[in-house]
C-alpha cells in the first residue's frame, strides 16, 4: 500500500495536482518502495502453499505498476480503487493460510 501511494502522489507530482512539493529524491523511494513490494512478493511465493496467493500477489503489483499510465484524474482514481481491491483480496485470501 506505501507503494500505491507512493505511485499516486508521484502522479499528481507530475500533473501539477499537488500543492506541496515532493522531496527531490522521490523516484529514488519510488524505487525503494517497490523493491521492498517484491520482496515481500517473493517471501509469498517462497511460504504459500496456494499458488494462487502469488497469481494474487502479482495482480497486486501490476495494478500499482498501471497507476502510470492514468490519462486523468478519474482514471486515476479507478487505478487506485482497483489496486485497493486487488490487495484486499489478497490480504483475505492469505489470511486463511496464515491462520
Amino acid at each position: 500500500m506505501e507503494y500505491r501511494h507512493q505511485e499516486l502522489q508521484v502522479w499528481l507530482h507530475r500533473r501539477g495536482e499537488l500543492t506541496h512539493p515532493l522531496p527531490e529524491r522521490f523516484e529514488v523511494e519510488q524505487g525503494r518502495l517497490r523493491s521492498l513490494a517484491l520482496r515481500a512478493r517473493y517471501r509469498v511465493q517462497l511460504l504459500a502453499e496456494a499458488p494462487r496467493l502469488v497469481e494474487l500477489a502479482d495482480q497486486s503489483l501490476d495494478a500499482v505498476a498501471e497507476i502510470h499510465r492514468a490519462k486523468d484524474a478519474t482514471e486515476l482514481m479507478e487505478h487506485g480503487e482497483r489496486t485497493e481491491q486487488r490487495v484486499e483480496r489478497f490480504v483475505r485470501e492469505a489470511a486463511g493460510e496464515v491462520r
